[in-house]
């Protein structure tokens, strides 16, 4: 009877091992990949494969742990069915480590044996010492030694200690140069982002062939351990040429496999987001009860009571009106930057050759195209913080080389200016860059002594200013400049300010600022005079 049983049990398990179907282990390799700011895309292609007349289990083994499951994608090549697709982690299984920690490995094996031999023969000269050391007697207990005897037993003894001392220390030394060569062995395992015993993804597929063949699989899913940032080089070569616009993409991967030969495409797109259409909700107003104000109506402030609230109620209205316009205006600075233009349309930038990247977290970077954008140029200067011409380049209908988020090098005559912003979230039609000081266009801002004094007008007092900003061009060309400075406006009406000349410069009243557009002509010194009064009350100070 228990025969029986143990054969039914083992036919039924055979049963339902040929419904399942017979598994085959293949092979797949990366051919192309999808980087996004977060998270990349991986393609992979398995090895062809032979089917049986039958279902059949198709084994893919040591797949990104962090292959995410509801991503992937399978297809297949051939007269097959896919039935099942099953994601499983895979604890047993090792991952492939690359070609360069495999060699780390290997040398750290092989260090690792000289160590071990190198100790023992240390401890073969240990022995050796103890043994002289124990048999340095030269002669018996009735047996005497002469002179000559006791010379030579010493120069002896001398001469095998000291090669025994100094072979063993000889090779400690040795093994404490290899121990320091496996350190920075064992660092740089690390640095590769190494891990032993790593646990892997396992993909099977269940295929029902229509008759005996072949088939291959097709994969497609994500992993969150890969992302680019996008940069660029500005580069102008001389002025009133175009602006050479290098793309840049920098990207680093940690997934746990290198990416070797594959076809590489870098995408603003993000897989992450949610892809269900969203769904306007009522939307409600009601008056605004701000924050503080409720606490300080609940006695919640800290020394504030609800009876001195009652009293305070005026003030801290005002205040929570003033707090309210405040938050506004931090909100919608702190907003504005992220609504990129380039959202509504994503964009991708595929290398035109294949590239190979280790899975180090290192930063790899990648040329995506150098493009040429027309700029118009001027110089700038504001004497009264800098007594220096600086070179703005004009870039113009920008918007139009589909352009996204990154910084950006500047580059003028190929030396390196500095670095600054591209941002999608620009509105305006151009963008301006600083291309850096120009020691040809001399600047001065010159106090003109006669003018500025002050003088007591019945209960005024009047103050009068006066400077001479002086634009010198020693260049060879004609130049256009961007001149400006200000004068103060005044918060009290009981402070009057007043131009007296601004030698055809144009005033912004609100600011204060004085901006002139001046052609200065290859040596020619022009001088733009700036003039103001301040009165006041002379029973009062002003702070300027």
């Amino acid at each position: 009877m228990k025969n029986r049983i143990i054969y039914s049990l083992a036919l039924l398990f055979a049963i339902a091992a040929g419904a399942s179907g017979q598994q085959k282990e293949v092979a797949s390799d990366i051919n192309s990949v999808t980087v996004f700011y977060q998270g990349a895309q991986i393609s992979r292609t398995s090895a062809e494969v032979t089917l049986p007349a039958q279902q059949t289990v198709l084994v893919l083994k040591g797949l990104e742990q962090s292959l995410q499951e509801n991503s992937l994608r399978v297809g297949i090549k051939g007269q097959a069915r896919i039935l099942n697709v099953v994601k499983s982690m895979d604890f047993l299984e090792e991952k492939t480590s690359s070609a360069k920690i495999e060699a780390l490995q290997l040398q750290l094996k092989g260090n690792n044996e000289e160590i071990e031999n190198f100790r023992m023969k240390i401890k073969v000269y240990e022995q050796e010492r103890n043994l002289l050391m124990t048999n340095m007697n030269l002669g018996g207990a009735n047996t005497g030694v002469t002179v000559d005897q006791i010379r030579e037993g010493a120069t002896y003894y001398r001469a095998r200690l000291l090669e025994v001392e100094r072979t063993i220390l000889e090779t400690n030394r040795l093994i404490i140069k290899i121990q320091e060569e496996n350190q920075r062995i064992q660092s740089q395992l690390r640095e590769l982002n190494y891990q032993k015993n790593r646990p892997t993804s396992r993909v099977e597929v269940t295929v029902e062939p229509d008759r005996a063949g072949t088939c291959q699989l097709f994969l497609d899913y994500i992993v969150p351990e890969a992302g680019w940032i996008a940069s660029y080089d500005l580069r102008i070569d001389e002025v009133d040429g175009p602006v050479k616009v290098v793309r840049k993409a920098a990207l680093r991967q940690s997934t746990g496999e290198d990416w070797n030969r594959v076809s590489l495409s870098f995408s603003t797109g993000n897989p992450m987001e949610q892809q269900v259409m969203p769904v306007l909700k009522p939307w409600y107003v009601d008056f605004v009860q701000p924050r503080q104000n409720m606490l300080m109506m609940q006695g919640k402030l800290p020394g504030v009571s609800k009876s001195a609230n009652r009293q305070q109620q005026p003030q801290a209205q005002k205040m929570d009106a003033e707090m309210a316009y405040a938050e506004e205006a931090i909100s919608y600075d702190a907003v504005a930057p992220f609504e990129s233009a380039s959202k509504n349309s994503i964009q991708e930038f595929t290398l035109q050759t294949k590239a190979s990247i280790s899975a180090d977290g290192k930063e790899y970077a990648f040329s995506l195209g150098t493009e040429e954008l027309q700029a118009s140029y001027h110089y700038q200067a504001i004497p009264k913080k800098e007594k220096a011409a600086y070179l703005v380049a004009t870039l113009t209908n920008w918007e139009g080389y589909e352009l996204v988020d990154g910084t950006a090098n500047i580059y003028y005559e190929k030396m390196y200016i500095g670095e600054t912003y591209l941002s999608t979230s620009m509105t305006l039609d151009s963008m301006q860059l600083s291309m850096g000081r120009d020691k040809g266009i001399v600047i001065e801002r010159k106090v003109v002594k006669d003018y500025t004094k002050s003088r007591t007008m019945g209960s005024n007092v009047r103050k009068n200013f006066g400077y001479e900003l002086i634009v010198r061009n020693t260049k060879s060309t004609q130049v256009s400049l961007v001149l400006e400075d200000q004068i103060p406006v005044s918060s009290n009406s009981q402070i009057v300010v007043d131009d007296d000349d601004l030698g055809g410069g144009t005033l912004d009243a609100g600011s204060g600022k004085v901006t002139w557009r001046l052609t200065v002509n290859p040596g020619e010194t022009i001088t733009v005079p700036l003039r103001y009064n301040i009165r006041y009350p002379k029973d009062q100070s002003i702070g300027l």
